[in-house]
């Protein structure tokens, strides 16, 4: 955590000094006074001295003591043009693709009146920006459900540019430093953007992935800049120039400059400067001093990587969340850095004022929906009030998809007591099971930014277990899944049970193959974290473990799951009957098969005439050029196999969903996962959504999730689906949908958990 104190090394600000933190992209009248009056102070002591603008276009209202010291100043009509958005649109529509819009005053900007205007027909909603602001405090959203609030904070006789919304887009932006005789353009980022009430405004900055982009994007972006540099370098601008676009499944277009440094320049400077290359504002300086850039900087520059991103907290409904995250920081355990810039918790601040700023030395975004928009880490910023609400009320559902997709926080007294009490079992993929209100939720312990979440556990105040807090404040006592232990761990031949087999809530995996196929030939799946090492066992390693578990009394499960790593096609077939049958020889207790879907309809009866009772055939991507893409070798197999599969298995075990079918929910879009949750239900099979989880050590554990609305939304239309078709989201056993999107009835696990295992 660093910070740089006020009215201290010569450092001096308003905020600081008047004990007010300021909302610095509306303008600030005595916030301009204070700075002009500090120059003057300065140009007093130091006659010589000269400024550098972070934002010139201030400068030239400045008394002419203060221009005439000034550095790096563009005149003052150059300025004006490039900085209003409609004069500049006016000059670069020639030049570079623009977005159409048309300017209305603000009493003309109803949704109605926009909707028959004859323009944008491809649009729902719009973008209403004023012709100079920044930061998006002058840029509004306007929906059909808006209308009202984005009106009345309009001014009914000010001109605004209108355009038309693209809800699925990419916000680029690139740093340029204009030259005599050139443009000199740095890597690009992706803008962090969050609506906050009706505008959208920009949070921070992601520059590892803007490089994870395809390459056709950043190639489209950096071929707009060009031209536009070029233009602007026409004028006489020099210096430095920010561009800002959008990636639309139409192409690319460009939106506006910005002729000052930018919010994200103290990222690409660290890049620079621990590269060894002259910073942004050295750039600058050498293009009003007419040099050349040199063959060595612009090769230097073109590859230089920035590994940094940003995300500013700004002060809104009462200031909660960036008050907490900077209590986490305080704890030193969080994945970031804090600039605090001065701020103090007990200062007086406006809303929407920047309160600090969290730098990453990794990404916060991801692309999604095939590369055609971008989803911003679910912890970062606030969450709504409506959902907030939600979980402070203990609505299950809500909570079970928070505590999934943001992790939960260990803190060291809860740490210290799961110690001393038996251990915890831990659930698959780096996790744990909680049992909250007789729900079984599946919570990660070490995925991406899990430091950041809201969510920890806590030992209560009584000391006799462990509470689940929710920002710091105690939301419900949870219990957990204590260690099993064994009395006997290992097989005759010496393979160690837990490689064959794995007890999570009240089923029992057995595993029917040693290693998966699919990384063992180089195309293993980019989520998983499952590699090509033989386990070294046999089956006859698995039959011993299975006399091992029901040798126990009472047997610490109900049901049995065969499956956890797909084997070489056509050699799981005799295997997996050895285990039904010897399975069967000690009960009759629910077999659960998963595995690829066979090729032949003789093989899923011989499996039910041995005794599977529930079949899956996980897909896993509806969408089969994704399913490529993030799984090279199981991306292979065709819709088609898998919906023979499940036809064949629902007519031999039912269609009230004992055939089930699993997707990964947040890899593809949301109507494309909902297709394929129909196409299931249609053959019988229940679909199980998986939230996807950025699991450690995969070449996916960067991976931004979903937002927890979006899962929401996607569980409420899915279960809608399945209701049509009398089922329900699988699976049907409540304590194995741990891990899973559903719909939560209340104290649905508790009931089977109470229930004697040795029935079985």
């Amino acid at each position: 955590m660093s910070s740089v104190a006020s009215d201290t090394g010569g450092n001096c600000s308003y905020c600081g000094t008047h004990g007010l933190r300021i909302n610095h992209n509306v303008d600030h009248p005595a916030s301009s006074a204070f700075i002009l009056e500090r120059q003057l102070e300065l140009i007093r002591q130091y006659p010589d001295c000269h400024f550098m603008s972070y934002n010139p276009n201030y400068t030239h209202g400045a008394p002419d003591v203060v221009v005439s010291r000034s550095i790096c100043l563009n005149r003052k009509s150059l300025l004006e043009t490039l900085d209003n958005k409609r004069s500049f649109r006016t000059f670069a529509r020639d030049v570079v693709p623009m977005l159409e819009s048309q300017v209305y005053r603000g009493r003309e900007c109803t949704y109605a009146a926009l909707q028959g205007s004859g323009l944008w027909t491809d649009s729902e909603a719009y973008i209403i920006q004023e012709a100079v602001s920044s930061g998006g405090q002058g840029t509004f959203y306007l929906g059909r459900d808006n209308e009202a609030e984005v009106f009345n904070a309009l001014n009914p006789d000010r001109e605004y540019l209108v355009s038309g919304f693209i809800a699925s887009n990419i916000p680029l932006n690139l740093h340029a430093v204009i030259y005599d005789e050139d443009s000199l353009l740095f890597p690009g980022s992706i803008q962090v953007i969050v609506p906050s009430g009706q505008r959208l405004l920009y949070r921070g900055a992601d520059f590892p992935a803007y490089q994870a982009l395809p390459s056709e994007i950043r190639k489209a972006f950096l071929s707009a800049a060009r031209p536009l540099c070029e233009a602007v370098r026409a004028t006489g601008y020099r210096g430095v120039l920010g561009v800002d676009g959008i990636w639309t499944k139409r192409g690319i277009f460009l939106l506006e400059v910005n002729d000052r440094f930018q919010g994200s320049t103290h990222l690409l400077n660290r890049a620079l400067l621990e590269t060894g290359l002259p910073s942004v504002q050295e750039c600058t300086m050498a293009s009003f001093r007419h040099e050349a850039v040199s063959p060595e900087l612009r090769e230097r520059v073109e590859v230089v990587s920035v590994p940094y991103s940003s995300f500013s907290q700004i002060y809104e409904d009462g200031g909660f969340h960036g008050h907490y995250l900077l209590n986490r920081a305080r704890e030193k355990n969080v994945p970031f850095e804090l600039l605090l810039d001065g701020y103090r918790e007990n200062q007086d601040t406006e809303n929407c004022a920047c309160q600090y700023t969290m730098v990453f030395r990794d990404n916060i975004l991801s692309p999604c929906d095939r590369d055609q928009a971008v989803r911003l880490h679910p912890s970062l910023p606030a969450p709504s009030p409506a959902w907030r609400k939600s979980i402070r009320v203990r609505s299950l559902t809500e909570l079970k998809i928070g505590l999934a997709n943001q992790g939960t926080i260990i803190l060291p007294q809860a740490a210290d007591y799961i110690r001393t009490h038996g251990g915890m079992r831990e659930g698959t993929y780096f996790s744990l099971d909680l049992l909250v209100d007789g729900t079984y939720m599946n919570t990660p312990l070490s995925c991406k930014l899990v430091g950041c979440s809201p969510y920890a556990l806590s030992l209560r105040r009584s000391g006799d277990g462990l509470c689940l807090l929710y920002f710091g404040e105690e939301l419900a006592d949870v219990e957990y899944d204590a260690r099993y232990s064994q009395s006997c761990s290992r097989t005759a031949a010496g393979i160690p049970l837990e490689r064959i087999s794995f007890l999570a809530t009240d089923r029992l995996r057995l595993q029917n193959n040693p290693y998966c196929t699919f990384p063992r030939h180089g195309m293993g799946c980019r989520f998983c974290e499952v590699t090509d090492t033989d386990q070294g066992f046999s089956q006859a390693d698995i039959l011993e473990t299975i006399d091992h578990w029901f040798s126990m009394r009472p047997r610490p499960f109900r049901h049995i799951l065969i499956g956890g790593a797909s084997n070489e096609p056509g050699r799981e077939r005799e295997t997996i009957l050895a285990m039904c049958r010897r399975i069967r020889s000690y009960s009759r207790m629910p077999i659960y098969l998963m595995c690829l879907p066979p090729r032949k309809q003789d093989d899923i009866q011989a499996y039910a005439e041995a005794g599977v009772t529930e079949f899956a055939f996980n897909m896993e991507l509806y969408d089969r050029t994704l399913a490529l893409r993030y799984m090279p070798g199981k991306g292979r197999i065709s819709r088609e196999r898998y919906l023979n599969a499940l036809s064949w298995a629902a007519e031999c075990v039912g269609k009230m969903g004992a055939v089930r079918c699993s997707f990964i929910a947040g890899l593809e879009p949301m109507e494309s996962l909902l297709e394929g949750v129909e196409a299931v239900c249609r053959l019988g099979a229940a679909p199980i959504l998986s939230p996807f989880r950025p699991v450690p050590f995969t070449d996916m554990q960067d991976v931004v999730p979903p937002s927890n609305e979006w899962f929401l939304e996607l569980t409420q239309r899915a279960e809608e689906i399945c209701r049509h078709y009398s089922l329900t989201l699988g699976p049907s056993c409540p304590a194995c949908r741990n891990n899973t999107l559903t719909i939560v009835e209340p104290r649905e696990a508790l009931d089977f958990r109470r229930t004697a295992y040795s029935e079985f």
